[in-house]
């Protein structure tokens, strides 16, 4: 499957939650349902979680290690 790009708004709940907005079409182009398991990069760290959708739209949490540039490529 082709690597998907796209540009992001962040949402926080002004706590310890973070979460990337997913477009819909990034998702309908993966073709595995409405979570999929996917491996990303942010900041320059790979990872795996699974897209959670919320109200209609599609997040990636970001995790604490990751915000904070800690994480472990």
């Amino acid at each position: 499957m082709p690597p998907q790009h796209f540009q992001t708004a962040l949402h926080s709940d002004e706590g310890s939650v973070l979460l990337l907005e997913v477009p819909a079409n990034a998702i309908a182009a993966l073709g595995r349902g409405k979570r999929p398991p996917v491996r990303v990069t942010l900041n320059g760290f790979p990872c795996r979680t699974t897209v959670s959708s919320y109200g209609g739209k599609y997040y990636l949490p970001v995790r604490k290690e990751i915000r904070q540039g800690r994480a472990t490529p």
